[in-house]
């Protein structure tokens, strides 16, 4: 299996998507290309990764729309922070 992982651990820049919208249309150009699943860090309006609700339901709304059917994973490196502390 073939998955894409839009975003991650990096700082929010232009080459990085940030917004639902943007992670959905990253996630429909890896599926047209052959990716069978997509993983993506979750972030908030001001661009860093959230475990927050919201973000995850806006995100996971626009993967679903975009790529209905296809696996969709999510983490933060705030998980890996906050059990290494």
């Amino acid at each position: 299996m073939l998955k894409a992982c839009l975003n991650g651990d990096r700082p929010a820049s232009e080459w990085v998507p940030v917004t639902a919208t943007v992670l959905a249309d990253g996630a429909a150009a890896a599926v047209a290309a052959g990716a069978e699943a997509v993983h993506l860090h979750p972030r908030n309006d001001l661009g860093r990764e959230t475990l927050g609700a919201q973000a995850h339901r806006e995100t996971l709304a626009a993967m679903r729309a975009a790529v209905p059917g296809v696996r969709v994973s999510s983490s933060s490196t705030l998980v890996r922070q906050a059990l290494t502390t």
